[in-house]
């Protein structure tokens, strides 16, 4: 290309950049030209160019994060859940972090390909496995608002804390991952609705707890269960010490209803 119809050509890669929200490469282009040959321009929008694409490439990593491939036949469904059954199973012998994608494929009796066309990266597979764990969850806690009315608002403490320690026991792979960093939108969407839940369950005592009180207690109640959480690889400990909150909240709850 001449140098003279450089100009022009600029401007509209400019125009492009800018629709683009690559406001600040388009003005450094501008504000070079008169100064720059037409090497020089070149290089400087196919440095641009690049930043797009990176960009672009990155957005999309992103998208498949959140969206994982979900499997269409029960062979393939069969497949995800082995996976999802051999990453849970590592990261809570080894951590998240020490746990590779090779070692889950490798456990799971699976190509590495098959691991990666399902979950293209790890923290995508550890949405999935809390995702359903968290549906889990919610499951279980319709299913107690349904058995719990009527009851007095330490018995409902007493049951809620009793499916809680139930649930951590045979699901250790929720505890293990809660507080990866991931997708916050998610995360307050399921905080809110476990919260929805553990407040309807007071609100459904006998006597009534007010709104306030049943919308802190859902609050209050899993960040109590976080405590015993922390205490990984000491069952005896975490038993005595979910017991202890247990009672703790069952008494609180026994003298503010009297």
């Amino acid at each position: 290309m001449a140098a003279a119809s450089m100009p022009s050509v600029v401007l509209l890669r400019t125009i492009h950049l800018w629709l683009c929200g690559r406001l600040s490469a388009a003005v450094f282009m501008v504000v070079t030209l008169d100064g720059a040959g037409a090497i020089a321009v070149s290089v400087i929008y196919e440095d641009s160019l690049r930043f797009g694409n990176m960009r672009m490439a990155s957005e999309k990593a992103r998208a498949s994060v959140m969206n994982p491939r979900a499997p269409q036949q029960k062979r393939g469904r069969e497949r995800v859940a082995a996976l999802m059954a051999s990453a849970s199973a590592l990261f809570v012998e080894k951590g998240f972090d020490a746990t590779t994608m090779t070692e889950i494929a490798a456990r799971a009796g699976a190509a590495i390909g098959t691991l990666y066309l399902f979950f293209p990266t790890k923290e995508a597979l550890a949405q999935a496995i809390l995702a359903e764990n968290a549906e889990s969850l919610s499951a279980q806690l319709d299913a107690l608002q349904e058995q719990a009315t009527g009851l007095a608002p330490a018995a409902i403490a007493d049951a809620l804390f009793e499916l809680l320690g139930r649930f951590v026991g045979t699901h250790p792979a929720y505890s293990a991952l809660l507080d990866l960093p991931g997708d916050e939108g998610w995360r307050r969407k399921m905080r809110g609705r476990r919260r929805e839940q553990i407040a309807a369950l007071f609100a459904q005592a006998e006597p009534p707890l007010p709104a306030g009180q049943a919308e802190r207690l859902a609050v209050i109640v899993p960040q109590l269960m976080r405590i015993p959480l922390a205490l990984v690889g000491e069952k005896r400990l975490r038993d005595g010490v979910l017991e202890e909150l247990r009672s703790m909240l069952a008494r609180h709850l026994e003298v503010d209803t009297d």
